[in-house]
């Protein structure tokens, strides 16, 4: 079992366009036993594109991302000072796919790739 933290596009793209994730990394997020998370910071994120018209939502996102978190059984991951100090840590120009630091993802314009990535 892997505990998975989705970057916010991928949560996006997971249900409608999953074509735009790597077939290896859909696999891993598919797989029924991982556990995946979505971060307060993707809500906020989504949130803030959704008010400034950069991010078309079929409804506001208090209920978008409230009913596809429980449609979809991935789990909310609030944002404590434990996690914002490790932003420190992380290596440049990555971003971190998974809470237990085995996967990273490059950030790609097209498609998003996962490599082997360690967090002490």
């Amino acid at each position: 079992m892997k505990r998975l933290l989705l970057d916010t596009h991928v949560w996006l793209w997971l249900g409608p366009t999953p074509e735009k994730i790597a077939p290896d990394v859909l696999s891993i997020l598919e797989d029924p036993a991982n556990v995946l998370f979505l971060s307060a910071a993707s809500s906020w994120e989504i949130s803030i594109k959704y008010r400034l018209g950069k991010l078309p939502l079929p409804e506001p996102p208090n209920r978008f991302i409230a009913d596809r978190l429980l449609r979809d059984g991935i789990q909310f991951l609030p944002i404590e000072l434990h996690h914002t100090v490790r932003v420190a840590d992380l290596p440049d120009h990555c971003m971190c796919a998974a809470v237990d630091g085995r996967y990273c993802e490059e950030a790609r314009p097209s498609r998003r790739q996962a490599v082997p990535y360690h967090i002490p």
